[in-house]
């Protein structure tokens, strides 16, 4: 199966994924279930030539340098050694900061990554329904960056964000 094969796949079991309603911590609880959850679908599909790292800690983490410094996906998958779909992960209760900081990571990834996803999980409170003018507008541009950014929320929150349900 091709990369874009393999990324589809990826996509699909994130944005279907039954996520639990509460993490106790990003990096060690949601980025290593999600880790588990790709292992998964890619063993499930037969494409076990597909490396899946978590950038947790230590050395040696995939990265991108830019600008004197370098930013490392939380989740990099690879074939054969060659850096292929970058994850960024954020399990957040302030979503405009966490859209903003994904993004802009997501951004920079697309410098060494063949297919970025941004996953937001958004575990926070009720937000105002009647400040949803650029929905559309900013979905639209989101598409334009070619960067898949998916938005999942709690579901005690789901019918509270109808908006956020999950996209790409």
């Amino acid at each position: 199966m091709s990369e874009i094969g393999a990324y589809e796949i990826i996509l699909e079991a994130l944005q279907k994924y039954s996520l639990k309603t509460e993490y106790k911590d990003e990096e060690h609880d949601l980025q290593p279930e999600l880790e588990k959850l790709i292992k998964k679908t890619l063993s499930k599909e037969g494409l076990e030539e597909y490396q899946v790292k978590v950038s947790l800690g230590g050395k040696n983490k995939p990265r991108v340098d830019l600008l004197g410094t370098n930013l490392w996906p939380n989740i990099e998958i690879s074939n054969d050694g060659q850096p292929i779909i970058a994850i960024e992960v954020k399990y957040t209760k302030s979503l405009p900061a966490a859209i903003s900081s994904t993004l802009g990571q997501c951004l920079i990834y697309k410098l060494k990554y063949d297919h970025v996803i941004g996953f937001i999980f958004y575990n926070g409170k009720k937000m105002n329904a009647k400040f949803n003018d650029y929905n559309e507008p900013f979905w639209e541009m989101v598409s334009g960056l070619d960067i898949a950014l998916i938005i999942r929320v709690n579901e005690s929150l789901e019918a509270l964000h109808p908006y956020l349900k999950i996209q790409k």
